[in-house]
């Protein structure tokens, strides 16, 4: 997540090299350096922005949502456990590993709907 604002990390990231990814990367920044790596911040953000307005009001799932949209600002966990109210291991063990969940269920969801239209 903290990797977010880092293009060449993104572009190198095998999730990238994903059909969805690469027609978005093709189509959207053909003319941009390192397109895949904008097309799958693109993405990525999406799904952190699709899943808080999706589950953001669910009690249990609030939190992990919540925890997206901070680490993808670049907040740091210690600072989440604050606004959260709860241990920085908490939200490093429990809160980040349900957060990822949902991000790549978010991500697959997109992906393959996306790449069954094209």
């Amino acid at each position: 997540m903290a990797g977010l604002g880092d293009r060449a990390l993104l572009n190198a990231n095998p999730l990238s090299r994903t059909m969805h990814i690469e027609n978005l990367a093709s189509t959207r920044y053909a003319n941009k350096i390192m397109p895949r790596g904008l097309a799958l911040r693109e993405v990525i953000l999406n799904c952190i922005e699709s899943l808080g307005e999706e589950l953001g009001t669910e009690p249990t799932l609030s939190r992990c949502c919540r925890y997206l949209e901070l680490r993808s600002q670049g907040v740091s966990c210690r600072q989440i456990g604050k606004e959260l109210k709860l241990s920085r291991e908490h939200v490093s063990r429990m809160v980040r590993k349900q957060a990822l969940h949902l991000l790549a269920e978010a991500f697959l969801a997109t992906t393959r709907n996306r790449n069954q239209t094209h």
